[in-house]
């Protein structure tokens, strides 16, 4: 005799409404970002700016922008909304209620020149910390980029920043909390003078070759910067040195960046070094 064909299962089938019941849960999640400021971006003379929100495969991009005074303003392309920040479009994604299984959030900084866009930086977010219940405020921050990866030996973004608002939630917890969406009005500036007091610092990193390092401290705030002298050849550098720099700023200090105080080593004092001794 030969051998019986073993039996197989037919696959199981199911009716709509069962189908429904084992679904995984869903609902309807929306993200809103304006875009206001930038400083400390790396851009030069030819090159502009944009900003691409990213987020379940959705994206949203800014305007293009040019620096002036060493910031890039997000202004407002709608007809109508000149002299306003710019609100990107909102993005509506239906997702598990879960946060842990949802999407990150991300905004990535463009530079844009005649030779081609690259991305120099970028911000992640966790949906989970966007919530309000998790403390999460969507007043205007300034946030600290995070350096491109395949751009991080070429370019540096220390001190480059973000001001953005993000709100996320349910389609009903985003209406609920703001209802309308009010373009915000770009704010008149004022005039400022900051002073940073650089008395000294103790057990810096070394950076030559000696064991020893040429430190001098920068300070930046809204696309001003100043600097120490460089102190040559030490670890414990003593300034004792007022920077003082003449600025412009809202009158809402919370629209403000925030000052940048970097202690940095001078590559030049040993180029300079190394040229007298070859």
């Amino acid at each position: 005799m030969g051998v019986l064909p073993k039996l197989q299962r037919l696959p199981m089938t199911h009716s709509i409404s069962q189908l429904n019941e084992i679904e995984p849960a869903a609902r309807d999640f929306k993200l809103r970002c304006d875009l206001y400021e930038g400083v400390g971006l790396p851009i030069g003379p030819i090159e502009a700016v944009y900003v691409v929100l990213s987020w379940g495969g959705i994206e949203r991009q800014s305007a293009t922008r040019s620096p002036s005074e060493g910031k890039v303003r997000f202004e407002s392309g709608v007809l109508g909304k000149e002299g306003y920040y710019e609100q990107l479009e909102e993005i509506s994604v239906r997702l598990p209620p879960d946060p842990t299984q949802q999407y990150d959030v991300f905004v990535h900084v463009y530079v844009a020149s005649p030779l081609g866009d690259r991305r120099i930086g970028y911000r992640r977010y966790r949906t989970a910390q966007l919530l309000s219940e998790a403390g999460w405020s969507a007043a205007p921050q300034w946030w600290q980029l995070r350096v491109e990866p395949a751009v991080k030996d070429s370019v540096s973004i220390h001190g480059a920043m973000l001001l953005l608002s993000l709100r996320f939630g349910t389609d009903k917890q985003v209406k609920a909390a703001a209802p309308r969406r009010p373009h915000v009005h770009i704010p008149k500036l004022m005039r400022y003078e900051l002073r940073a007091n650089i008395y000294q610092a103790r057990d810096l990193q070394a950076a030559d070759d000696n064991g020893l390092a040429d430190p001098y401290v920068k300070v930046s705030l809204a696309g001003a910067s100043d600097e120490t002298e460089v102190i040559e050849r030490t670890l414990q550098p003593i300034w004792y040195r007022t920077v003082t720099l003449a600025l412009e700023l809202p009158r809402d200090l919370s629209l403000a960046p925030k000052v940048i105080v970097s202690t940095r080593h001078s590559t030049l004092v040993a180029e300079q070094q190394s040229s007298a001794l070859s």
